[in-house]
Parts: C-alpha cells; sequence; structure tokens
C-alpha cells in the first residue's frame, strides 16, 4: 500500500484514526455547512472552544467526538483555507500531520480533504500535490494518508499529480534546463492580481521540479528596497530565459503589468527568431503589440497540462 493515496469519496466516509477538518486560518471558522454539520452530528468543540494557538497552516491537537462514536477516533482542525492559501502552507500542515504518526503509534489511517480549495482558491492537484509532499518527509513508514474528494475530475487530476509525485521522489529532482546557467531563473511570471491564483499554483509545481521561477511573493525579501521600476524591468527583459505572461483584460489594463510586458517585448524584439514570450490566454483579450503569429495556450487546459508543457520547453 503506497503511503499516500487518493480516494472518491467525502471524509467521514470510512473507518479512520483521524479526521482531518478545514477551518479558516484567519479567524479559524469552519466556513462550509458541511463542516459544521459534522461538528454538530460527531459533537466536536469548534476551533474557538479548542482555546488552542493554532493559526494558518497549523493543525489543532487532536481530540475525540463526543457523539456517534466508532468509525472515527479522533479529530483535527486544519487552519487551511484563506481568500488565497498558499501551497507551502499546505505542505506545513502534510508535515505536522506526518509527524503525528511518529509520536503517536495509534494514527496510523489519516484521512483529509484538499486542504485549500473553495475558499483557498488552490488547484485540487495542487493542494493534494502539497499535503502529501508534506506528508512524506515525515509520516511513519505505516502510515496512510487518505485524500478524499467527492468530485471524480478532481480525484482523477490529483491521482495523475500523485503518481508524478512519486516518480519524482524515486528519480530525483533534475535539472529541467540541463544545465543552462546564462540566466537567473528559468520562468519570470507575469500576471496581474486577479490570475494570482493560477499563477501561485504554476509556479509552486515549478518549483518543486526543479525550476527556477521568478514568482514576486517569493521575491519579497530580494525586492525590499529596491527601485522596483528599474529591477523588474531588468528580471523580464534579461534575466529569465522563458517570460510566461498570463494574458487577461485585467491584465492589459494596469501600469505595473504593462511595465512587464513592455520589458518581455523588448527582449522578444532584441533575440528575434528566438522563443521567449510564452502567452497564456484567460479570456479573449489580445496581448499589446504581440505579433499575432506568436502561439499561446488557453488557460482552460488546466495548470497541471501547462505545467507539463512548460517542463518540455525547457528541456
Amino acid at each position: 500500500m503506497k503511503p499516500v493515496e487518493v480516494l472518491e469519496r467525502d471524509i467521514c466516509e470510512g473507518h479512520t484514526d483521524l479526521t482531518i477538518v478545514p477551518c479558516s486560518g484567519k479567524m479559524k471558522k469552519v466556513e462550509k455547512s458541511r463542516n459544521q454539520a459534522r461538528i454538530d452530528y460527531y459533537g466536536l468543540p469548534s476551533p474557538y472552544d479548542l482555546k488552542a494557538d493554532f493559526g494558518y497552516g497549523q493543525i489543532s491537537p487532536v481530540f475525540p467526538p463526543t457523539k456517534n462514536v466508532g468509525k472515527i477516533k479522533l479529530f483535527a482542525f486544519a487552519a487551511s483555507d484563506l481568500n488565497t492559501s498558499d501551497p507551502s502552507s499546505i505542505e506545513s500542515i502534510g508535515r505536522q500531520i506526518g509527524k503525528l504518526t511518529v509520536s503517536d503509534p495509534n494514527i496510523r489511517i489519516i484521512e483529509a480533504p484538499f486542504l485549500g480549495c473553495g475558499d483557498g482558491g488552490l488547484m485540487p492537484s495542487v493542494a493534494m500535490f502539497a499535503l502529501a509532499k508534506g506528508f512524506l518527509e515525515t509520516h511513519h513508514a505505516d502510515a496512510v494518508l487518505q485524500l478524499c474528494s467527492d468530485s471524480a475530475v478532481s480525484a482523477q487530476l490529483a491521482r495523475n499529480a500523485l503518481d508524478d509525485l512519486f516518480r519524482t521522489r524515486a528519480s530525483g529532482i533534475k535539472d529541467p534546463g540541463n544545465g543552462q546557467t546564462d540566466h537567473d531563473y528559468d520562468v519570470a511570471l507575469s500576471f496581474a492580481g486577479e490570475q494570482r491564483n493560477f499563477a501561485q499554483s504554476l509556479a509552486y509545481m515549478l518549483k518543486t521540479h526543479g525550476v527556477r521561477v521568478f514568482y514576486d511573493n517569493d521575491e519579497q525579501g530580494n525586492l525590499w528596497g529596491k527601485n522596483l521600476y528599474d529591477y523588474l524591468y531588468e528580471v523580464y527583459s534579461s534575466r529569465a530565459r522563458f517570460c510566461v505572461v498570463l494574458i487577461s483584460d485585467e491584465y492589459n489594463e494596469k501600469e505595473w503589468t504593462n511595465h512587464e510586458r513592455q520589458a518581455a517585448q523588448d527582449r522578444a524584439f532584441r533575440e528575434k527568431g528566438k522563443e521567449y514570450l510564452l502567452p497564456i490566454r484567460f479570456d479573449g483579450s489580445v496581448l499589446r503589440s504581440l505579433p499575432s503569429t506568436i502561439g499561446y495556450v488557453d488557460a482552460l487546459l488546466g495548470v497541471e497540462r501547462i505545467f507539463q508543457l512548460l517542463m518540455e520547453k525547457l528541456k
């Protein structure tokens, strides 16, 4: 049996040692009616009632149900949902769950939903990948994490991502650029805030496979105090091997994204004949000054497929 498996069902429908219930990372609220129904059915405390100091990216102490005892021995809350969930925080939750299986010999079968989806905005396969990756770093050898989704599509995408995770762990992370070090980054992402969830998911998948990515939230310490106008122009015009542009109405309307676009197009003009701009289209928008002959991919392909295409491009 593999240490992580994807099941096409909801949580609380099987026999487990521990069930993870998501809650808000900011106010520790249970956001969904299904989760509130579980609290009522099993006589669970609310996250507030626990009076435990756990915040976003953490799990609560475990506790037993007080009603309808039988199938599930223990519960814990995972503070996993914000307006925009972060894959690294979901990874941290996975590591904490794994550590529980080491410290408590009675916890061997754990079930959890795809934390960070829904209100958190993460793509299901990315949310699953992050939770599984963290769990695999710390779990007891006999423990199994069951990741549950009642969506057949989400479950299948998650299985594909899980297979990829096991292949990566078996073979090790390889340099996708085959040793090319002419640039500081393999990929620079340029996007409007409205597409941040997609950009964040794509950046996470690329980084976990050894790709050097310029993604603004990962560069906050580096960007602090810099002249951003000049620095970002340098990044998008010369420091990346490829520039992935997430085209949308919002992208065309904003000053900073237009600044990034101009820098990237300056590079593309200087290096005619070389592939640099890799556009992803989110609506019917056309990137200003982008030649109509440049190929693009549609965001409807999904972050998983676009990630695969980028990895092929980087070889």
